[in-house]
């Protein structure tokens, strides 16, 4: 939450601010993927820092596509040899295909109408919505 109010409020100012972006952007890179392949978490620290950085959107969507997929494709051949590839999860990911293309052409229709502006708005809103649902939700069940 922390780094998305300071991602909103002053991005120009974070491109400066970040050392040897090439070396963080590689050690997020490397924790994001552990963290997504552990715990199916991490992307929205990515999107900030690629958003802190100062890319625009098409390269933002570009690279976190890129990325996403390299990193499930690793996640799930690495599913097969630890016996966890189902057939249970084979029909969630076919149950699943529908709605991701849906929402990919969704999202693409969308975000090409959108100025650059708005879209980091956009996108910082959906970290910090995301982030506030999870923590109510872990709150509640305390």
């Amino acid at each position: 939450m922390i780094l998305a109010a300071a991602t909103a409020f002053n991005p120009s100012s974070l491109q400066s601010k970040i050392p040897y972006p090439k070396v963080v952007g590689g050690i997020i890179g490397f924790i994001v993927g552990l963290m997504l392949g552990s715990l199916a978490i991490g992307g929205p620290l990515l999107v900030l820092f690629i958003l802190s950085q100062g890319w625009g959107r098409h390269s933002l969507r570009a690279s976190m596509s890129l990325y996403l997929f390299v990193i499930m494709t690793s996640s799930t051949l690495g599913y097969i040899p630890a016996g966890l590839f189902t057939q249970e999860r084979l029909l969630l990911v076919l149950l699943a295909l529908p709605p991701v293309f849906i929402g990919f052409w969704l999202g693409s229709r969308v975000a090409t109408r959108m100025n650059e502006i708005l879209f980091r708005r956009v996108a910082i809103g959906v970290i910090v919505a995301s982030s506030i649902s999870v923590l109510v939700r872990e709150i509640s069940t305390m």
